[in-house]
C-alpha cells in the first residue's frame, strides 16, 4: 500500500515539474468554473449565502485536486486480460533505464542508419541513438557477428541501405 502511495506521489511530482503551466492553468480553471457557479447561485437565490474563508479554502482545495488529477499520470498500469490467468503491465518512461530484456522490432534487414530507413524518433532510432552514438557501424558489426552461421544474407552495411 506505501509503496503504490509513493509511487503516485512520485508521478503526480513528475507530472507537476513536466506541465507546471498546464497545472495552474487547470487549477485556475477550475477555480473559475467553481466561483462562477457560487456567484450564479447566489444571484439567482438570494437567500443561499455562500460566502467567507471556509468555502473559498474549499474551492480552492477542489481546484487544486482538480489540477493535480489533470497533470497525475500514472508510471504503470496492469492489465488484466479476461477468462486467463494473464496480466500485462504497461510501464511508461525510459525504457533503456530499465532492468531487463527488450526485444525491439527491426526490419527483416536490420537497418541502422538513421535517416530514411530508420526514424530518430522511432524506438529503433533512439536504440541506435542511446546504445551506439548513431554510429551504424558497430551496430552492423555486432548483428552481422550474431547472424553468422545463420541462412541467408548478411544485414547490408549502412551505407548501402
Amino acid at each position: 500500500m506505501s509503496i503504490t502511495l509513493f509511487r503516485s506521489l512520485k508521478d503526480l511530482g513528475r507530472g507537476i515539474i513536466r506541465h507546471p503551466w498546464k497545472t495552474v492553468g487547470y487549477i485556475f480553471t477550475a477555480f473559475s468554473v467553481l466561483f462562477t457557479i457560487i456567484r450564479a447561485l447566489t444571484h439567482f437565490f438570494p437567500g443561499v449565502k455562500i460566502e467567507g474563508t471556509l468555502p473559498l479554502i474549499a474551492a480552492l482545495a477542489i481546484s487544486i485536486c482538480y489540477g493535480f488529477r489533470k497533470v497525475w499520470k500514472p508510471s504503470n498500469i496492469e492489465i488484466k486480460i479476461p477468462t486467463t490467468n494473464t496480466t500485462i503491465e504497461v510501464l511508461f518512461g525510459d525504457l533503456f533505464a530499465l532492468d531487463g530484456i527488450r526485444a525491439i522490432a527491426v526490419s527483416e534487414f536490420f537497418d541502422s542508419k538513421l535517416g530514411k530507413p530508420v526514424s530518430d524518433k522511432s524506438l529503433h532510432g533512439m536504440f541506435l541513438q542511446k546504445c551506439f552514438g548513431g554510429h551504424p557501424e558497430s551496430f552492423d558489426k555486432q548483428v552481422n557477428e550474431q547472424l553468422k552461421g545463420f541462412e541467408g544474407r548478411e544485414a547490408p552495411p549502412s551505407s548501402l541501405a
